[in-house]
């Protein structure tokens, strides 16, 4: 089976949960807007890490498989 989950695996959290979420340090946030939709939004969540959308090949394999990431 692939590593990357496929949609109906993909759990789907609220604002609210992910507030919550927010402070624990096992959580990372992942950015993985467009480029163009990254640079153009005056909405960030602070201490996401912005990466690739198209690429995730080039920086799956830099997380640990020990945390909970949360993509947007």
């Amino acid at each position: 089976m692939s590593p990357v989950a496929t949609i109906e695996r993909v759990k789907r959290i609220t604002p609210a949960d992910l507030n919550e979420m927010l402070e624990h340090p096992e959580v990372v946030i992942l950015d993985v807007r467009k480029k163009h939709d990254w640079e153009e939004s005056d909405e960030m969540i602070e201490g996401a890490i912005a990466e690739d959308p198209d690429h995730p090949e080039s920086w799956m394999g830099r997380y640990s498989r020990e945390l909970t990431y949360v993509l947007y």
